[in-house]
């Protein structure tokens, strides 16, 4: 439990008793002049601790106390006083990952989901999705891990406007190869135990497990309100199914389809593209695409790419170019002529303009004369 006391500063008040005036009376003495009194008050205090909840809130209280002074009778008196606590809420990331998927859920300190919220997931320590937590406060992203050691980390960066502490979570796991080889070691060990003419046939069996692979690409620096494609390519290993190709894009893109469905056979491939429009700059985005098989959906592929989106020259300023004045110097019989031309230039948005030529010729009659 927490105490808050609030200092409160008490002035010392000054009190008096004025002395009888001066008075001129007709044959009476000199009047007594009067003796002022001053004295001190006391305040005493009585002071309660208030108990502060873990809420943003306003906490208010009184401050009882009597005021004893020469002569007087105590009187109670009331300061009231109120202090503001800002409290933060800590927070609790629970996560779950495999092979194909990671699932991530956050809640506050009493337990209680936290929605709409953005949960980065890192694979090995690379930026790899970013997603909003549902009315359950979870978040999920499809994975397409190969074989081998992995870490999933998923960071919630708080909210400093709600007051709410980040946290985060880190899991670590192992990946088993998918291709399962017969131990050649006990299989030569029983060959040399055969007799000499006898032939020996051995064979090496490799299990393979269908999957998909999935590759995007565009230009790395585009120009905003400017269409680019983006490129992909899907191919299959000894999985024919029909696929569904999901492409996530930033909301300020504007995307021709963000989904596309057809049909690969086994060890095949095939590519296209969408057409992609921004509509804000100075920022880079990521574009994620996942490959699902529809007939398995444990069949998946995923990749990224970032852009980088940049204002468009053409957003410059056009400058006003206007001529004012053209006026012909004295001329002499041999001599060349000087001509004055005054030109106005004006940036109508005082902004970044673009270049201008302006014409310095002069009035076609007045040459070769």
């Amino acid at each position: 439990m927490n105490s808050a006391i609030t200092p409160v500063g008490i002035g010392a008040g000054r009190f008096g008793r004025k002395g009888p005036s001066h008075r001129n009376l007709r044959g009476a003495k000199k009047s007594e002049s009067g003796q002022g009194h001053m004295f001190l008050p006391l305040f005493i205090l009585f002071m309660t601790s208030a108990t502060v909840i873990a809420t943003n809130s306003t906490i208010g209280g009184n401050i009882t106390g009597m005021v004893v002074g020469a002569g007087d009778t105590p009187a109670t008196k009331t300061i009231e006083t109120t202090a503001a606590f800002n409290v933060w809420a800590e927070t609790l990331l629970e996560l779950q990952a495999n092979e194909s998927h990671a699932f991530a859920t956050l809640y506050l300190d009493n337990s209680s989901a936290l929605s709409q919220s953005e949960i980065i997931f890192y694979l090995d320590n690379i930026l790899f999705a970013t997603k909003t937590t549902d009315d359950s406060g979870q978040a999920e992203t499809l994975l397409n891990l190969s074989s081998g050691s992995h870490i999933i980390r998923a960071v919630f960066e708080g909210s400093e406007s709600e007051f709410i502490y980040s946290s985060e979570k880190e899991v670590s796991f192992e990946i088993e190869s998918e291709t399962e080889t017969p131990d050649l070691n006990d299989t030569i060990d029983e060959t040399l135990n055969r007799t000499e003419n006898e032939t020996v046939n051995i064979t090496i069996e490799q299990v393979v497990y269908p999957r998909l692979t999935l590759s995007i690409s565009s230009m790395s620096i585009v120009n905003v309100s400017e269409s680019f494609d983006i490129l992909y390519t899907v191919a299959s290993l000894d999985a024919l199914s029909n696929i569904s190709l999901q492409f996530e894009v930033p909301s300020s893109f504007f995307a021709s389809e963000t989904e596309k469905i057809f049909y690969i056979g086994a060890n095949e491939s095939a590519s296209g593209q969408i057409s992609v429009v921004p509509t804000e700059c100075n920022t880079t985005y990521t574009v994620t695409a996942t490959a699902l098989s529809i007939d398995n959906t444990s069949i998946s592929a995923t990749d990224l790419i970032g852009i980088f989106v940049e204002c468009n020259k053409t957003n410059k300023t056009k400058l006003l170019v206007e001529e004012v004045e053209l006026v012909q110097g004295p001329a002499e019989i041999g001599k060349p002529v000087k001509w004055y031309k005054t030109v106005r230039v004006i940036n109508p948005e005082n902004s970044e303009a673009l270049d201008e030529e302006i014409d310095t010729g002069i009035p076609a009659l007045s040459t070769n004369i």
